[in-house]
């Protein structure tokens, strides 16, 4: 009977451990020795760990043991981390020597940051990333311990406690946003049901022609009270996004292919469905919608000015309505959102 409740609550006592750390996967590959390097492939959200840097040669591989120590230790753990080093960079310098002659000399600056990632998350509000950040503000890595870095104090803030969530830093922001639109649950909600809606485009690309910012962008205090308007008029009456969306109903009646797009800094509208961004048709509505130089009548100077599209006016009457269109329009690839 000792011996069964002995068992039963060391059972007990490993579910607890277990359960305190945010294991992301049920099997988290672990090979000592072996370096689990950074690549696109991970993110788009990471944990930035922790990083370390040498000034020589010898600190400079030292940090790197420790960070590849470091990155088998949290895989035990069920965390998938990586190492991220920034590769030396070549410069070629021209200068004047002495004899007045040129000088070309060649400089190998070696970047001897190290950074060590974790995790790889859809978005920053992940609750994993979350959790897994928590823990790891409190973790008290043995490597850090063994190899004399970051100690800190028993009783206070762990060697890790500076830790926080970035993006990976190998992607560009065109792969970055590419990689982050389509997972931002924000994003998804902003433009769900929303009538002319970009991600209803069948196209892979369209073509920006008008954008909307400054005191009528959606403010994110409003989120939820655009969520409620959006809902119940199946557009957005947000200053932005109640222009943008006039702006698409006027083109759409005027019989141009005309979208609707939100995200968190600005609303846009959109014409066409495109194969590419060098579609010829694409290039034919880029110039159509471009700002044309036209000679100012006062000056008889050409000025550039930007195409409008209006409702209303004509015959000497002033438009009911009028919008700018921007200046130099740019294609945007068609967001399709993951569905969760």
């Amino acid at each position: 009977m000792l011996h069964r409740t002995f068992v039963i609550a060391c059972v007990a006592i490993l579910a607890l451990l277990v359960s305190a750390q945010p294991s992301e996967a049920a099997k988290i590959e672990a090979i000592k020795g072996k370096r689990y390097s950074l690549s696109k492939q991970h993110g788009p959200w990471m944990i930035m760990v922790t990083t370390m840097s040498g000034a020589t040669r010898e600190q400079h591989e030292r940090a790197q043991k420790a960070a590849d120590e470091l990155v088998y230790e949290l895989r035990q753990l069920g965390i998938p981390a990586y190492v991220y080093a920034l590769e030396s960079k070549i410069e070629r310098v021209s200068t004047l020597n002495r004899m007045g002659q040129e000088d070309r000399r060649i400089y190998a600056a070696q970047r001897s940051d190290i950074g060590v990632l974790a995790g790889n998350y859809d978005d920053i509000e992940n609750a994993t990333a979350q959790k897994t950040l928590k823990y790891l503000k409190d973790y008290r890595p043995k490597t850090l311990q063994a190899a004399g870095l970051k100690k800190g104090q028993p009783s206070g803030p762990g060697p890790l406690n500076k830790a926080f969530l970035t993006t990976n830093p190998m992607l560009s922001p065109e792969e970055l946003a590419r990689m982050t639109q389509s997972k931002d649950p924000l994003l998804a909600r902003l433009n769900s049901g929303v009538e002319f809606s970009l991600a209803s485009n069948p196209g892979k690309y369209s073509l920006i022609v008008a954008s909307f910012y400054g005191s009528s962008q959606i403010k994110p205090t409003r989120f939820a009270e655009f969520d409620k308007k959006l809902a119940a008029n199946n557009v957005s009456l947000d200053n932005a996004g109640h222009d943008a969306w006039q702006l698409a109903r006027a083109m759409r009646q005027q019989g141009i292919e005309a979208y609707l797009y939100h995200d968190r800094y600005r609303s846009i509208v959109t014409v066409g469905a495109f194969a590419s961004p060098k579609d010829p048709a694409l290039e034919k509505q880029r110039q159509a919608f471009s700002a044309k130089y036209k000679k100012n009548p006062e000056t008889g100077k050409d000025v550039l000015v930007a195409e409008s599209i209006q409702i209303g006016g004509g015959n000497g009457r002033a438009p009911i309505k009028s919008w700018v269109m921007d200046p130099h329009p740019q294609p945007i690839e068609v967001p399709r959102f993951v569905k969760k």
